[in-house]
């Protein structure tokens, strides 16, 4: 729960048409129309997670969400994982020009 709260977790709800055909790498699609059970290796390598009880747990509540929108008539439901903003703010003091 807590490793939950230190990611940003954006669900991003596509239309099949609007799906590109490759997914984003940090990414896992579920089809609305054939709802399944991502795997719990690809919920602990999307999340950063490494414990199996918050790895269930926390795909537990992802599945719940994507329901949730698959019933308001998509094709699919595609969650990302953002960056937190401490590795946003790191890449970009990386990328800022020194002086």
């Amino acid at each position: 729960m807590k490793t939950l709260l230190h990611i940003a977790l954006a669900l991003a709800v596509c239309s099949s048409a609007a799906l590109a055909e490759t997914p984003q790498p940090n990414s896992i699609v579920i089809d609305c129309a054939n709802i399944g059970l991502p795997t719990l290796r690809q919920v602990g390598e999307l999340l950063d997670q490494h414990n199996a009880g918050q790895i269930y747990a926390s795909r537990s509540r992802l599945l719940a969400g994507a329901r949730r929108d698959c019933k308001g008539g998509i094709d699919r439901v595609v969650l990302v994982v953002e960056p937190a903003a401490d590795a946003r703010r790191d890449r970009l003091a990386q990328q800022a020009p020194q002086r």
